[in-house]
């Protein structure tokens, strides 16, 4: 994982985000995408492909040894996107039929992106939907490569209304995967052990203190099912 600290780089992906595309700003900045793209800032000379690339935003973080790709569905996303990253190769299809060659990307990437869960879709294809989705991301993944993926926990207090994704419900879209699955954002563990001063302070005042990142990665696996996000690493069963 790169060298910038967490508050630096928390700074210069918002502030990208606002600059591009005020109104698709993530919302939480403590949000779990933060980890992962830091993550990928390390990887090089890498095939990646970004699944809902949006307008660009994780693919122009992303060192450009590698040759990259995105794609989304939306015409005005992806307009932004070749703007902003102009190595990259954009392309408008659904995620449940990718226009790829078998074994074509050492990494893939999905964020926040969980079909059914995370975008509408109606209720009587989602299952199609999401068997598709991930059988067309086992195909174009090369046999040692990766899915990095991330969303919502349905099970976390902040979700628990809304129609947010469970493990279980991920491990049964990803049978053909070996899964790493990791909880970020439990927020009992993490803020009930900071200085009273800072347990009720919002994410947009937490995210200014390294320490606070820095407990985030340390506890990233202390409680997955109460966590607010998921953090998975997936890797084809061959």
């Amino acid at each position: 994982m790169n060298n910038t600290s967490w508050v630096n780089f928390h700074h210069k992906v918002k502030s990208r985000y606002i600059k591009v595309a005020k109104n698709l700003w993530w919302g939480d900045d403590l949000d779990v995408r933060f980890f992962l793209l830091k993550k990928l800032t390390s990887i090089k000379n890498k095939k990646i492909l970004d699944i809902g690339c949006n307008v660009g935003i994780t693919l122009s973080f992303l060192d450009s040894t590698n040759e990259l790709y995105g794609l989304d569905v939306d015409e005005r996303f992806l307009n932004k996107a070749k703007k902003l990253v102009k190595i990259a190769k954009i392309n408008k299809a659904s995620m449940e039929k990718l226009p790829y060659e078998d074994k074509s990307f050492e990494v893939i990437i999905m964020m926040n992106v969980m079909p059914y869960y995370d975008f509408n879709i109606s209720k009587d294809i989602k299952e199609i939907f999401i068997k598709n989705t991930f059988k067309e991301v086992y195909r174009v993944l090369k046999n040692d490569g990766v899915l990095y993926f991330t969303t919502p926990n349905g099970n976390s207090s902040h979700y628990i209304e809304s129609n947010k994704a469970k493990i279980e419900d991920i491990v049964d879209a990803l049978t053909s995967f070996n899964l790493e699955i990791y909880g970020w954002n439990n927020l009992k563990p993490i803020f009930n052990k900071l200085p009273k001063k800072y347990k009720y302070l919002p994410p947009k005042f937490l995210c200014r203190y390294e320490f606070v990142w820095n407990k985030l990665v340390k506890n990233l696996d202390s409680d997955v099912k109460n966590s607010k996000y998921f953090f998975l690493k997936a890797t084809k069963k061959l």
